[in-house]
């Protein structure tokens, strides 16, 4: 029957680790050559998609307004608005933004007489 070897091993993501030793030990008095490449590439995170952003607030102070939303430390986000007269069906005005931790806060135009927004990851 086979045996079975099992390891810890730490590092940074994608860098390379060497194993040690060259021998597994069985039991009080038996060692086993251990066969192989010695060498272990620490794996990469599977990449998780950022979550959906909710948006939270919307506040007015009678000339701009901010939207804040859930958001992800350092992930892009495009603010899309259709506050523009010209427009009554489609979205304008894309605002950018990078995520600032769990809440992120910016500033959006208001513009009369249609005014919707929606958030999505970049």
């Amino acid at each position: 029957a086979g045996v079975v070897l099992s390891y810890n091993v730490s590092g940074t993501e994608g860098s390379t680790n060497t194993i040690t030793g060259g021998t597994c030990f069985v039991s009080p008095n038996n060692f086993y050559t251990i066969y192989g490449d010695n060498t272990l590439i620490i794996p990469m995170p599977p990449s998780v998609p950022p979550p959906p952003p909710t948006i939270l607030s919307f506040t007015f102070n009678g000339v701009s307004g901010s939207l804040t939303f859930t958001s992800v430390v350092d992930q892009a986000y495009m603010v899309l608005t259709n506050a523009n007269i010209a427009v009554t069906n489609g979205w304008r005005n894309c605002v950018p933004a990078t995520g600032q931790g769990s809440i992120t806060t910016v500033p959006v135009p208001v513009i009369e007489p249609q005014l919707f927004y929606r958030v999505k990851s970049e």
